[in-house]
């Protein structure tokens, strides 16, 4: 008997082993260089099918498969998705055709308490009475987080940065967090050992980022690309603080900074305005961008996003958003945008809780963005303009 049972163990265990050999293989795809000349928005189409929807959603399971029980700054579940990004891009780097750098960094506690500090300030203070719970509640949260920095000092974080040169040193910038974090929502309090699957918020981003990846690197480039994958966002947008902050020795090169937030949420029972792919792109206001470089970027950017049949939208606002990676590059002079979820109309109810599973994804408007942000991001570093 107790032989039978161990059979059936090391059975399961290599079936096991086998479903995830596949699985990676949907997400690293065909590896064989090519010779691809994309001339129009046609050819861009046709090659941009190499992807398929499948592929993205498995690629989208794999990092919470390997963020589990969640991908929270500095625990195990974080580790792992570090390595399973690092491996993932160095089997997309066929014959160096690509630079890859880990860049780690030592948070920055002041500049993150500072930022808890002033969103206490602004946000909480006008709004609540002292005397009151909602008041209090927000005031243990800061300091609750303040403290949550020192406790993470020590702590690495890392951003994987994946860059392809091309004729021109103009560097086009795209970004997305992988971490995840849950609060409790009666104390604000991170349980470190609880569920953040962090499916939409935010491996739906990471997917699309993989995927591109996967498309740029064949290819010879007109301008050049930068892929960053984000980390401690939970934590104050540190990450994003540190590389915004080192982006600054290119800054006459960039472009601008598209950053990914959450683009796998889309329903219309939920949605104020009954509608699906009703997505946003968020900018600074016309006070804190008088030149609106942010909508220029959205239009430059956009151009082949838009055409053809898109199956989505993504329509530019100007309302200093503030709640993703996109305002660490504005305090640091960078034109940034990010795309996202219609925040307004449709906002995902499971944001920053253990319920946001890929089974509660709407694949086919995660699809539709991936392949808007595929054309648009390809026909910017070939400059094709139809």
């Amino acid at each position: 008997m107790k032989k039978r049972v161990r059979m059936f163990k090391v059975f399961r265990y290599l079936n096991f082993k086998i479903l995830l050999l596949i699985s990676c293989s949907f997400i690293l795809g065909d590896l064989e260089a090519k010779d691809v000349k994309l001339t129009s928005l046609y050819k861009i189409n046709q090659y941009i099918r190499d992807i398929k929807e499948k592929e993205l959603m498995n690629t989208l399971r794999m990092i919470v498969y390997k963020g589990k029980p969640n991908r929270f700054f500095g625990t195990s579940g974080h580790r792992n998705v570090q390595k399973h990004l690092l491996d993932t891009l160095k089997n997309f780097n066929y014959e160096n055709s690509a630079n890859l750098v880990v860049d780690s960094f030592k948070l920055n506690t002041k500049v993150g308490a500072d930022f808890y500090e002033q969103s206490f300030d602004s946000k909480i203070v006008p709004t609540f009475k002292k005397d009151s719970k909602d008041y209090q509640k927000w005031f243990n949260f800061k300091n609750y987080m303040q403290k949550t920095l020192i406790k993470k000092k020590d702590v690495n974080g890392k951003n994987f940065v994946w860059s392809k040169k091309g004729e021109s040193e103009k560097t086009l910038v795209l970004t997305a967090h992988y971490d995840t974090v849950s609060h409790n929502q009666e104390t604000m309090k991170i349980n470190e050992n609880s569920d953040m699957p962090g499916a939409d918020y935010n491996a739906s981003s990471v997917s699309i980022l993989l995927g591109l990846v996967k498309l740029l690197n064949p290819i010879k480039l007109k301008y050049s690309v930068k892929i960053v994958f984000l980390d401690a966002q939970s934590l104050a947008f540190l990450g994003s603080y540190d590389f915004a902050k080192k982006l600054i020795l290119n800054h006459a090169n960039t472009i601008g900074v598209i950053n990914l937030e959450m683009l796998g949420h889309d329903s219309k029972h939920f949605d104020k305005l009954k509608k699906l792919k009703n997505f946003k792109v968020y900018g600074r206001d016309k006070n804190q961008d008088v030149n609106a470089d942010d909508f220029k970027l959205y239009e430059k950017f956009s151009k082949l996003g838009k055409k053809g049949n898109a199956g989505i939208r993504f329509d530019f606002i100007r309302n200093n958003f503030n709640s993703s990676d996109n305002f660490r590059f504005w305090e640091q002079g960078f034109p940034s945008v990010t795309f996202t979820q219609n925040w307004e109309d449709d906002f995902n109810k499971k944001y920053q809780t253990p319920n946001d599973f890929p089974e509660t994804i709407n694949q086919r408007t995660l699809f539709h963005a991936f392949k808007y942000l595929a054309r648009s991001t390809l026909g910017v570093v070939l400059d094709i303009k139809k």
